[in-house]
């Protein structure tokens, strides 16, 4: 039952925001709304920004299952940012919200976290340094969030081409083939 309480009050602070900005939706109104009491809403979220957090991790975490059961990196890339795209309304209204600082943070964090399996999976076996590898994941965390807020704010996301440009990014292809390259002179 938690587990689907956490889903109601998520789906429904979803649909609230179709209508109000993210400042205006209290816990009080999003309890109402979702027909149970400031209590039990206390008993599953601390406040509103636990609430987005919880959201944005369900949908990670989705990303990083689907990506796993396909043992394909390129795929995992494209699930998370169509998964991102599901929650484009929420993530166009933090970016226009007071709480955009706690938004950034915790949407990099989620990132980290699936660009950290992913790399681990990626380079398993390798002599990649620690140090490395951690300045690899706060590079692409912070610039695949910078990708997809620009697209979010510019009302032109399109999760495909951008799923593409960052899987070349992240697969060593930025640079095409010099064989294409001299083809096309």
């Amino acid at each position: 039952m938690p587990a689907d309480t956490k889903q109601l009050i998520s789906d429904n602070f979803m649909k609230l925001l179709q209508n109000k900005k993210l400042e205006d939706i209290t816990v009080t109104s999003l309890a109402d709304y979702c027909g149970i009491s400031r209590q039990t809403f206390y008993y599953h979220f601390q406040d509103i920004m636990s609430v987005i957090e919880w959201t944005l991790q369900q949908v990670i975490e989705t990303a990083v299952k689907n990506s796993s059961a396909q043992k394909d990196p390129e795929k995992g890339i494209r699930e998370i940012i169509n998964n991102v795209l599901t929650k484009q309304e929420l993530i166009q209204k933090m970016l226009n919200s007071p709480r955009r600082a706690e938004f950034e943070k915790m949407f990099i964090s989620s990132l980290r976290d699936y660009l950290k399996e992913l790399f681990r999976q990626k380079f398993a076996g390798s002599a990649l340094p620690a140090v490395d590898l951690n300045i690899l994941l706060q590079f692409s965390s912070y610039g695949i969030m910078g990708l997809i807020i620009e697209q979010c704010q510019q009302n032109r996301f399109r999760p495909e081409s951008l799923a593409d440009h960052v899987c070349r990014l992240l697969s060593d292809r930025i640079l095409p083939d010099p064989s294409q390259v001299a083809n096309r002179h």
